[in-house]
């Protein structure tokens, strides 16, 4: 059948087919190191860890020079708070996730033919996370390319309508999960610095953006 459910389809399809011990996401226009999955793989195996992290390098596609760096020094397990405090990014390729954790959890899914796909995705893992460790010097290549769906301005209105699709998910999953004051508050900061960038540009999504914040919290 034709793919109609984008970038989270895709994901999904991996999920449910994997077999192996540990599963990892690469996007297309993307890169690793050589040794990228190999070293994080030794790393899951020596600390026992549901998640590993490589660090990355977001590359400039118009010149092909580094145009900003994600490095960590994270080594061994943290509190929710310490595992969301390091993820500058929520995005799930420079990790690898046991396969287990997400693969017998159904609701461990990304959302399908949406923007923004894995920031809920990544709240739900981290959120059942017991062990997150980092690789430093194992590199992650994001190519930023100006003319992709992901900054073409064509698909302004359709990032802000899924913006709040992705808000409203991870407002039900913690309403429906009873989450304390503090997670709470590490999740909402997670999610104004995810998506601050949007507000900042777009006055629409402030508005929107703080309404649901406001309104969740009071």
């Amino acid at each position: 059948p034709e793919n109609s459910g984008g970038t989270g389809y895709n994901r999904n399809l991996g999920i449910e087919n994997s077999t192996k011990e540990y599963i990892g996401f690469v996007d297309a226009d993307d890169y690793i190191d050589h040794d990228f999955y190999e070293r994080l793989y030794d790393h899951a195996k020596i600390f026992n860890a549901d998640v590993v992290m490589g660090e990355t390098q977001i590359i400039d596609g118009d010149n092909n020079e580094i145009y900003k760096e994600h490095l960590y020094s994270l080594k061994t397990e943290y509190s929710l708070k310490k595992i969301f405090s390091y993820l500058e990014e929520g995005v799930c390729w420079d990790k690898i996730y046991r396969t287990s954790l997400i693969k017998d959890d159904k609701t461990l899914r990304f959302p399908e033919n949406t923007f923004h796909e894995d920031n809920f995705f990544i709240l739900k893992v981290m959120s059942k996370c017991n062990k997150l460790v980092s690789v430093p010097g194992s590199f992650y290549y994001w190519i930023r390319n100006q003319n992709s769906v992901c900054f073409n301005q064509n698909y302004a209105d359709k990032r802000i309508k899924d913006a709040n699709l992705v808000l409203n998910l991870v407002f039900d999953y913690m309403k429906k999960n009873n989450l304390s004051k503090e997670e709470t508050g590490i999740i909402l900061n997670f999610m104004i610095n995810k998506f601050g960038w949007m507000a900042i540009k777009d006055t629409r999504f402030k508005g929107q953006l703080t309404k649901k914040i406001l309104k969740y919290t009071i």
